[in-house]
Formats: C-alpha cells, structure tokens, sequence
C-alpha cells in the first residue's frame, strides 16, 4: 500500500486503479520511486501541500508508545515448560514438506 509523502494517507492501489485515479502505469513509476504523491496532494502548490503535511502530522497522525512491562527472558522464567516449549519452536524443522499428506485431506465432508 503506498503512503502519500504530503498527507501521509494510505492507498490500495486497487481503490486508485478502480476509481482511475491512477494507471498501472504510473504505479509502477511510483513503487520504483521513492516518494509518491496521491491524487489529492500532487497538483495542489507548494503552500498547501505544506499545510496539508502540517495538518496531517499535527491533527491526523496517533503517536504509538509502547514499553512492555516484561522482558522476553523473565517470561521463560513464569512457566517451566515454557522455556522448553520455545527451545523446541525454535528449533523445529520449518522446511515445507509438500510430499506428506494433510490431517484434514482424509476428511471429506463435502459430498
């Protein structure tokens, strides 16, 4: 989803094809460059593409602060097998296995 570098809003580019507030064309001119511009903010002046900047970061933008209250190593220490239970996650084999059968490829309920 592209961001508008003046208002800071995000798109789907499907809504700006769709409504042809943007070709194909220029999405892809605008994933290959670094700053884009949505169809509100790419003709105004100078003047209001600072204004609406200003405004969006002033009265648009929520400031996340988050500062979790526990650290991840002093959660392996509340639950024994927790510890465990991450050693062995992070170290399972995770390579996709396309060969084997699902559980649920037994089950057919459609018919």
């Amino acid at each position: 989803m592209p961001q508008c570098d003046t208002c800071q809003r995000t798109y789907h580019w499907k809504c700006l094809t769709d409504l042809n507030a943007c070709s194909h064309t220029a999405r892809q001119a605008a994933e290959n460059s670094e700053d884009w511009h949505c169809p509100a903010c790419t003709d105004p002046t100078q003047a209001n593409k600072d204004t609406r900047k200003s405004y969006a970061e002033e009265k648009e933008m929520i400031k996340v602060i988050w500062q979790p209250t526990w650290g991840a190593a002093e959660l392996l220490l509340v639950n024994p097998d927790f510890k465990a239970y991450v050693y062995s996650y992070e170290n399972a084999d995770t390579s996709t296995q396309l060969n084997t059968q699902s559980e649920d490829q037994e089950i057919d309920n459609l018919t």
